[in-house]
């Protein structure tokens, strides 16, 4: 269905002018250094009186070859100025400018999310600044819709015109889900005692209504303005889930799981696929399947999978995301793929201590644990990885419900996790969260896990 935006939810971030002076205001510019460029390297051509600092193409930061242009994650940032240009030059070389805007505006895909308006004076009438600066930090579900483009525009006005002068760049967004369930976990079905060969009738099982859980959790995830992709078909392996993140932002995979033992180094941390579901074509018997466990352990040898003496085959997490990524920091990255806000691993006993960057389900999963915007961390923004070190029900529904329904509403992923541990009769310390315990899926990213997120952008410094 398509996204309708609350707009009860918003308020418009306005912002005051820097500084500002009367109009006979002149500044002279030794040696005319270039201006201080706020995003971008790259100049658009002035025109009029201005002299605008707009991404030529949207590059966030930086023109380095190599990184791909978009949006993705609710701690995206929007970046625009412009300077009043230099009106002459004095007898001794230096560069003459006047103050001249008057007030200018950041809009997003045409929604004003900065705004600032220079004072008039008793004395002197209206005051001018030299420069319009907007600096923002935002959500790109509220404005496009499960990855559609996002347009920044700056708008200036000049002394008493009316209409403004304005500059924009472009770029696509990336807010897309990746959720993954074990057949048995998502369907009402009949299972087999491979012992003895025979089905069990369904009737020990929950109700009907407690599986299901994809549906549930892909309208959750609609609703907040990502478009999810689901992976429940029978007999799903490693390589279907591993290989099918592509741009997704956010992956719930529900499934069985171990904690793994006696060392992580022998038999680390996992969950499984589907390869050895038991509800093939009931009454038919169905053949059995190697097992397979998915990880980040193991000697770290760059290879995807090996296999034990036992044929028991542990999945790498790490080559496929060194592979999505390639090279640079996410969200900027060569592999055209943006980082994961949140991994979350339905499963149980897979939450046992594997550092946030180091190797493991964790670490791995959020690989290069961080972005351009602030480096790689042990703790990167904006990044999370939610898992159990008990067991958990396979009737997910009603938790996972829980679950994406305080992170709709704007909470960080450690509220969301704690009330799913409430939802579940566990102690919120037995759901680990690893990472930006403030990681969010929707509104604006808040640095604090512990406020509510209330607004789709806010200013920033």
């Amino acid at each position: 269905m398509p996204f309708l935006p609350n707009k009860a939810f918003h308020v418009l971030a306005k912002s005051t002018c820097n500084q500002w002076h009367n109009p006979g205001t002149v500044t002279k510019v030794m040696n005319r250094l270039a201006l201080t460029v706020a995003i971008c390297a790259m100049v658009v051509p002035s025109y009029g009186a201005l002299e605008w600092y707009v991404p030529a193409d949207p590059v966030m930061g930086s023109n380095e070859p190599g990184k791909p242009h978009y949006f993705s994650g609710t701690n995206s940032r929007a970046f625009a100025r412009a300077d009043s240009a230099p009106t002459g030059t004095a007898p001794d070389g230096s560069v003459m400018i006047s103050p001249t805007i008057r007030e200018s505006e950041l809009l997003i895909n045409g929604i004003q999310v900065s705004y600032a308006h220079c004072p008039t004076d008793p004395t002197f009438g209206d005051l001018y600044s030299f420069h319009a600066t907007h600096n923002v930090m935002f959500d790109p579900t509220w404005f496009a819709y499960g990855g559609g483009p996002i347009t920044i525009t700056l708008r200036v006005w000049e002394y008493t015109a009316t209409v403004a002068q304005e500059r924009s760049y472009s770029a696509p967004s990336y807010s897309s889900s990746f959720i993954t369930a074990r057949y048995d976990f998502n369907e009402f079905k009949r299972v087999i005692n491979r012992a003895t060969n025979q089905w069990f009738p369904a009737w020990y099982l929950p109700p009907a209504s407690d599986f299901e859980c994809l549906p549930t959790v892909a309208d959750k995830l609609d609703d907040m303005g990502y478009a999810p992709t689901s992976l429940s078909a029978l007999g799903w392996g490693p390589h279907d889930f591993l290989g099918g993140w592509w741009i997704s932002n956010n992956v719930l995979v529900v499934t069985h799981g171990a904690g793994g033992g006696p060392s992580p180094s022998q038999s680390p941390p996992r969950f499984v696929s589907d390869r050895d579901d038991d509800s093939f074509a009931y009454p038919t018997t169905p053949p059995l399947p190697s097992a397979d466990g998915i990880n980040g352990y193991r000697p770290d040898d760059g290879s995807v999978v090996e296999v034990t003496l036992s044929g028991y085959e542990y999945w790498r997490i790490r080559p496929y995301r060194v592979a999505s990524i390639g090279t640079g920091l996410p969200p900027f990255n060569s592999g055209n793929k943006p980082p994961l806000n949140l991994m979350f691993v339905y499963a149980c006993s897979v939450g046992t201590p594997d550092t946030g960057s180091g190797p493991g389900i964790s670490g791995d999963s959020l690989y290069p644990n961080g972005n351009v915007y602030t480096g790689v961390s042990e703790y990167p923004e904006h990044q999370s990885n939610v898992m159990s070190d008990v067991n958990l029900p396979v009737s997910s529904r009603e938790h996972l419900k829980v679950f994406y329904s305080t992170l709709k509403n704007g909470y960080s992923m450690r509220v969301a996790a704690d009330n799913f541990a409430g939802s579940l009769g566990k102690s919120p310390s037995q759901i680990i969260v690893k990472g930006d315990h403030a990681t969010r899926l929707s509104k604006v990213y808040l640095p604090n896990a512990t406020v509510q997120s209330l607004n789709y952008w806010r200013v920033i410094q």
